[in-house]
């Protein structure tokens, strides 16, 4: 009985295990069965970078549920395209009703973007068989005409073609036609916002194709094509933005526009036979219809000409207008640029009566049309005779060259030469070196006297010169010291073309031979010193041979300072005489510092190390050779202890001879056991010998 219940109790725990194992097993092949079902494949990337569509479980959000459709979850997110159906507007307003709620028909989704959300079949489906033409075909109310109508989707819709867009981005919606939401607007919003009254859509934007101006200033003869802002100027009174803004103001009379070159005299003249202001007797002589200003248009009567210009009195009164105004038949228009008086002028010259040069020929071509006369014959000549001349002596001193001293008996044709044909009297200059030869060939040119040649010599006579000791400490070499002894000619020698005077070299180099051959103007030479330069650096202009030269100086320019013995040495003991050393007979540059080159070694090289003895290692060159700072603890290999330290150093360094007979205390190789110096035998060599 017992067994039996007990193995009642086993078959019936193994049937609960194997339950629930196998309901654990439906359960997974559900949910992954489940997975399976809602997944189809992955979504659009735009749609797919979207949090909250990107859970395993949110397919409610685009595909509905009991409650909302799948259009309706669609324009959850696309309000915009929610709007267009409910107005009838737009693309989607426009297409059928069924189709418009069927939003998978045209936009694929779960294929991983291998197909575009909206793709050229996209507006296929729509019934858009040709994208370009959708503004002008299916929706002709938008308004795309003329350079509008040609243009591709993507000029204004700027993401038409990309194929992912980002939260908030939009393909096609959102735009308006209103100009300034693709245009700058140049006017900035004075003008209103409906452009195309002015420019249309056909024409470029500068023409204003559509505008028409108005009847009160009708554009003909010479207003017809002429370009707005040049009767509208900006930030002016006649600004199309202030026209816009405010009542039209009156209309302009021509010289609110025009320049007038004439004279107050003629337009006096005018006003008074015209009954008119003088700024409206334009017309007395031009047309509005005409399309210049210019003859044979214009009308000048003699009386006018008379009355406001050149009074034509004998023997004028029988002149041809083409006798003083050459060529005036045939002559193009002016243009009103800033020029314009001065061609004015010259084609209708000044009518003063004094003004002779108007129409006769200026026999001194044009040379006193800036001078004081301003081209006033009668300043110098006779109104009944052109010659004499009445210019005087007094006359000449105005001119700012007073005719004195040796210049008084001259000439004029002495001063006053002819050059192609006309003598030139105005701007012939006064400097001495425009009539006499400049015997320095120019040297001066460049000075602060340039071409004064007074400033060195007398008036009355060349030479002798006044140029002395204190004007030359104005140039770049004052004299001082042996060169005050030195006569002109040493220094500025003969030269072609001339004596040298300027550019003479002052490094005491270019006169005297470098007694150091150059060894003192290496790059590793101190360029000034004490702000002396050259020579100056150790001689000065006394004496050469009176060198201010100090221990400081050597440091300076050698970089090795004399201490100790050195600094009692001479120059010579170091800088020896040799045949080639140069004038002075000694090197006194690229000597060796090292101690060898000028001393024996007293320790036949045993201190050399890679074939160099620095000495410094074990001598101070401050103090005495024998009384060396050697540390024989920290530079040897034995250091002394209190017994030896108080032995002197020949009881351990003795003095032997080498093969070379020179006598040489030996310092290295020395042993440092004790058996070495003291001649008894170690245990340990002992042991080695019985080895061995």
């Amino acid at each position: 009985m017992v067994a039996h219940r007990g193995g009642g109790r086993v078959v019936s725990r193994s049937r609960w295990l194997i339950a629930a194992v196998s309901l654990l097993l439906v359960l997974i092949v559900t949910y992954w069965e489940f997975g399976r079902l809602t997944t189809p494949g992955p979504l659009h990337p735009t749609h797919a970078r979207l949090s909250k569509l990107n859970g395993r479980f949110d397919c409610a959000a685009c595909h509905g549920n009991d409650r909302t459709t799948m259009a309706q979850a669609c324009l959850a997110c696309h309000a915009e395209i929610g709007k267009q159906l409910a107005d009838g507007a737009g693309l989607h307003g426009r297409i059928d009703a069924p189709l418009a709620q069927t939003c998978q028909r045209c936009h694929t989704e779960h294929n991983g973007g291998r197909v575009a959300l909206v793709s050229p079949m996209s507006f296929v489906l729509a019934g858009i068989k040709d994208t370009d033409r959708y503004h002008t075909v299916y929706d002709p109310g938008f308004g795309l005409t003329g350079r509008h109508g040609q243009l591709r989707c993507e000029r204004c819709h700027k993401l038409a073609l990309e194929p992912m867009l980002r939260e908030g981005d939009r393909r096609f919606v959102g735009l308006t036609q209103a100009c300034t939401s693709c245009h700058e607007d140049p006017h900035r919003g004075s003008f209103g916002d409906d452009c195309a009254s002015c420019h249309g859509q056909s024409q470029p934007f500068e023409q204003v194709s559509e505008f028409k101006h108005t009847e009160r200033f009708s554009l003909v003869g010479g207003h017809g094509g002429v370009a707005c802002v040049q009767c509208h100027e900006k930030a002016s009174a006649y600004s199309v933005a202030n026209l816009q803004a405010h009542s039209p103001p009156a209309v302009r009379s021509c010289v609110d526009c025009h320049t007038s070159p004439h004279r107050d005299r003629l337009l006096l003249a005018a006003a008074e036979a015209s009954h008119a202001p003088p700024q409206q007797t334009c017309v007395a002589c031009h047309d509005v219809m005409d399309k210049s200003f210019l003859y044979p248009h214009a009308r000048m009567t003699p009386a006018l000409h008379t009355a406001g210009a050149f009074a034509l009195t004998p023997p004028h009164d029988r002149a041809t207008c083409s006798a003083c105004h050459d060529g005036i038949g045939s002559w193009e228009g002016l243009s009103e640029k800033p020029d314009l008086n001065a061609v004015f002028a010259k084609r209708f010259p000044s009518v003063a009566g004094e003004d002779c040069g108007a129409c006769h020929k200026d026999p001194h071509a044009g040379q006193f049309a800036g001078g004081v006369t301003k081209g006033r014959c009668l300043d110098c000549h006779s109104a009944l005779r052109f010659k004499p001349a009445l210019f005087d002596v007094p006359r000449h001193a105005r001119t700012g060259f007073a005719l004195t001293g040796a210049h008084k008996p001259m000439e004029c044709a002495g001063c006053h030469k002819s050059v192609n044909g006309v003598v030139k009297f105005a701007g012939v200059s006064g400097e001495c070196a425009a009539c006499h030869k400049d015997v320095h060939a120019g040297q001066f040119n460049r000075e602060p006297a340039a071409g004064r040649c007074d400033a060195c010599h007398d008036t009355t006579r060349f030479q002798p010169a006044v140029f002395d000791v204190e004007r030359h400490a104005g140039t770049r070499f004052p004299l001082d010291g042996a060169h005050l002894a030195v006569g002109c000619r040493d220094c500025h020698v003969e030269a072609r073309p001339a004596r040298r005077f300027t550019n003479t070299p002052v490094a005491c180099a270019e006169c005297h031979k470098d007694a150091h051959n150059g060894l003192f103007d290496g790059v590793d030479k101190p360029v000034a010193v004490n702000g002396q330069r050259g020579c100056a650096r150790c001689h000065t202009t006394e004496r050469f041979d009176r060198v201010p030269w100090t221990g400081k100086a050597h440091e300076t320019w050698t970089g090795y300072a004399l201490v100790g013995a050195h600094a009692k040495a001479s120059c010579a003991d170091c800088h020896k005489d040799r045949a080639d050393a140069g004038l002075a007979g000694h090197v006194f540059a690229r000597l060796s510092r090292d101690c060898a080159s000028c001393h024996l070694d007293p320790h036949a090289g045993q201190f050399r190390v890679g074939g160099v003895n620095d000495c410094s290692r074990c001598h101070d060159p401050g103090v005495a050779f024998d009384r060396s700072p050697f540390d024989h603890r920290e530079q040897t290999r034995f250091a002394l202890d209190q017994t030896h330290a108080k032995l002197d150093c020949n009881a351990c360094h003795k003095a032997y001879r080498t093969q070379a007979g020179i006598d040489v205390v030996r310092y290295r190789p020395l042993g440092t056991r004790c058996q070495d110096c003291h001649g008894f035998e170690s245990y340990e060599d002992k042991e080695k010998r019985a080895k061995h």
